[in-house]
């Protein structure tokens, strides 16, 4: 898009000038416009295909600078392009004098693009909200996304989940645990492990449902299990294996490999619903209304690229 527009702003430009001056090796203005449109866009294309892209897609990946440090380096990057486009044009037979010009266009056009996402994002009503402090310890690019975009956000994200199995289950204390996808080895603490590629951490309320049944839920953790014998008084629900979920989960998953995940669907308030073969639902729904950065609903991350953990708090959506 930046190099269509700077190129029709270009070729607008010199049409002008070689106007004004018709000692110019164009005589017609048309033509002109049209020679200026060709080569502006097809240097443009090429210049921001080699080097544009690639420096853009690095900027955008990169986890430790803010958003405004990305829109300078974009802006610095689209100078650079259109110092090189102008290079190629002075070879053309254009004034050294486009340099400026061109320069000055890259870092304008660059601005529009972003103005345009921008304008583009709140009519969707996207909000995106900057921490540019290091706060409590947090990435300084935390981007979260809020309200009427959080579900198509959340469905696009895990929709990574899609035809992978639900290899592994269990629990933390009170958090729940999910393993999707293959098996991979890891690196922990120097030791070599072997773990699942895709997490999901739950911390909210969720229960499983099996043909409009619930066969689990998060209060079964503090219930005791069938083998359970002794007084309610004595009971220890964070011992594993003492309480109902420990005791349920082993049947959901001991088919190992067996279940995999059909579809995805979500809400605005962070919301979650993983559709699984043989008719398993699992859903989880934020319960509290804290919102503040210490609210975390669930997370979800990759194990094997180490990406940056796609979280829902009452803040909305983190990637930290």
């Amino acid at each position: 898009m930046t190099a269509i527009l700077s190129s029709f702003i270009v070729s607008f430009l010199f049409s002008w000038y070689q106007y004004v001056f018709p000692a110019m090796q164009h005589q017609d203005t048309l033509s002109s416009f049209y020679d200026d449109l060709v080569y502006g866009l097809i240097y443009l294309t090429i210049i921001y295909v080699i080097i544009g892209i690639p420096i853009s897609t690095f900027i955008d990946k990169s986890k430790l600078s803010t958003y405004l440090s990305k829109l300078t380096l974009f802006s610095l990057s689209s100078v650079l392009v259109g110092v090189l486009v102008s290079v190629l044009l002075v070879f053309e037979g254009f004034p050294f004098l486009i340099t400026p010009y061109f320069s000055i266009l890259g870092f304008v056009c660059s601005n529009v693009f972003f103005a345009y996402l921008y304008n583009f994002n709140k009519k969707r009503k996207l909000k995106i909200v900057i921490d540019f402090f290091n706060y409590r310890g947090q990435s300084l690019n935390i981007i979260q996304y809020r309200e009427t975009c959080m579900k198509e956000v959340i469905i696009s994200e895990l929709g990574k989940l899609v035809g992978l199995t639900l290899q592994d289950a269990g629990r933390a204390s009170s958090l729940f645990w999910l393993g999707f996808g293959d098996i991979i080895q890891i690196i922990r603490r120097g030791k070599t492990q072997e773990s699942v590629e895709y997490a999901l951490h739950i911390q909210c309320s969720w229960r499983i449902t099996l043909n409009n049944k619930i066969v689990l839920a998060s209060r079964d953790f503090y219930s005791p299990s069938s083998e359970w014998d002794g007084g309610i008084e004595d009971f220890d629900w964070d011992i594993q294996g003492n309480n109902r979920f420990d005791e349920r989960i082993k049947s959901i998953i001991k088919g190992q490999g067996q279940l995999k995940v059909e579809r995805i669907e979500s809400d605005k308030v962070g919301g979650l619903e993983v559709f699984l073969s043989d008719g398993y639902k699992l859903e989880a729904f934020p319960d509290s209304s804290e919102d503040d950065e210490q609210s975390e609903h669930w997370r979800f991350f990759n194990r094997k690229d180490n990406s940056p953990h796609f979280v829902v708090t009452g803040l909305g959506i983190e990637k930290v």
